[in-house]
């Protein structure tokens, strides 16, 4: 993954967390509260399509991205651009990969 200066590319203006919310054992009625808050709350979300079930992100306001068919570089540059313009953001993934390419870049999650 290609590390990002964040102190360059970030523009002014008021930056959101981004929140990763667990997929869970994958039954939509055993989200969290607080998870199920985020997501509403999301202007942009990115989930596996392939493991995520849609009765989750049916509905939701937020510009929705499938993960399914993007590498990890893709997914960290929505997110990213997401960060930049100011919006909140949500991952819903069953792992935690994508993590990793946050903190390496000095976003907050």
């Amino acid at each position: 993954m290609n590390e990002v200066d964040v102190d360059k590319e970030v523009g002014k203006g008021v930056r959101h967390d981004v929140h990763f919310v667990g997929a869970g054992p994958g039954d939509p009625e055993l989200i969290t509260v607080k998870g199920q808050r985020l997501l509403q709350e999301a202007e942009v979300v990115i989930y596996t399509g392939s493991l995520v079930p849609k009765a989750l992100i049916t509905g939701l306001k937020a510009e929705i991205h499938d993960s399914a068919g993007l590498n990890l570089d893709e997914v960290f540059a929505i997110t990213l651009k997401s960060w930049q313009a100011g919006k909140k953001s949500s991952v819903y993934i069953p792992e935690t990969r994508q993590s990793t390419g946050l903190s390496m870049n000095r976003l907050p999650s």
